[in-house]
């Protein structure tokens, strides 16, 4: 699907992750498909520099007002895209351009319910997963999250985010293309937490418009969520870091945010 900055503390250098994660395709053989974005540099750099034997099969951002589907050399038109579809974000589009490239590979594949499945999937916990307005405040948990492109997709697909949540574990990751983004959307408030956070909030320094608020309390960070969002707009938890300083996991992570929410009452 795409290549970035990850894992960063389980390999010696990013070099390293890509190489071992593109084994993936290094190991298949003259009768596999491999199924990449064409739009994503780094795996288009991997193909170039490391030929592989498997059947190439690319997919594009799908930013159209329907989605295509290649079959017997023909494109076929699947559906339109409206408002009603289900899942946000332009990097959600690109996953259902992977879905219907990776079907293309399979013959006599059935479309005819395509569209019927794509209208009536939902999405899995912890993915850009709508809480419900509480208070007033429409609350959004994204808590797998874990790299810095991760949140400046969910911020892009939800457009009206007046807090985010971020931080926690440091792994080393880049986060000047995250601040740099925040630097200049709409987001008002940036609730930091964790060894990650406080490197996001150095990078921020004073900005005018921007309100930054550290903590490493999950219920604190609720409280001043709540306290600082406007109402009718958006809380996301889109942290852009690993949860392991403070919870199991990132669904750990995640559950917590959602029993908070729908728990802290801050006084009258």
């Amino acid at each position: 699907m795409n290549l970035f900055e990850e894992h960063l503390d389980h390999y010696n250098s990013y070099e390293d992750y890509k190489m071992a994660k593109f084994n993936i395709a290094r190991c298949q053989s003259a009768a596999d498909y491999f199924v990449y974005n064409a739009n994503d540099q780094e795996t288009a750099c991997l193909l170039g520099t490391n030929p592989i034997s498997s059947r190439c099969m690319s997919f594009a951002n799908a930013l159209s007002d329907a989605f295509y589907m290649k079959k017997d050399g023909k494109l076929l038109k699947i559906c339109a895209i409206d408002d009603t579809f289900p899942l946000k974000g332009e990097h959600n589009l690109e996953n259902v351009a992977a879905v219907l490239t990776a079907l293309s590979c399979i013959e006599n594949v059935d479309i005819q319910n395509i569209e019927k499945d794509l209208y009536s999937f939902k999405s899995l916990p912890h993915r850009l997963e709508p809480l419900g307005e509480v208070d007033g405040i429409f609350f959004y948990n994204d808590s797998i999250s874990t790299v810095p492109q991760a949140s400046i997709a969910a911020v892009k697909a939800l457009k009206n985010v007046n807090t985010i949540l971020l931080g926690g574990m440091d792994r080393g990751i880049d986060y000047s293309p995250l601040v740099d983004f925040l630097k200049k959307s709409e987001v008002e408030n940036l609730i930091f937490t964790g060894d990650a956070g406080k490197r996001m909030m150095d990078l921020f320094g004073k900005i005018e418009n921007k309100h930054c608020f550290f903590s490493n309390s999950y219920q604190e960070m609720v409280e001043i969520a709540k306290k600082h969002t406007k109402k009718g707009e958006i809380c996301l938890l889109s942290p852009a870091a690993a949860s392991y300083d403070q919870f199991r996991n990132f669904e750990h992570r995640g559950e917590r945010f959602r029993e908070l929410v729908m728990l802290v009452r801050l006084p009258d």
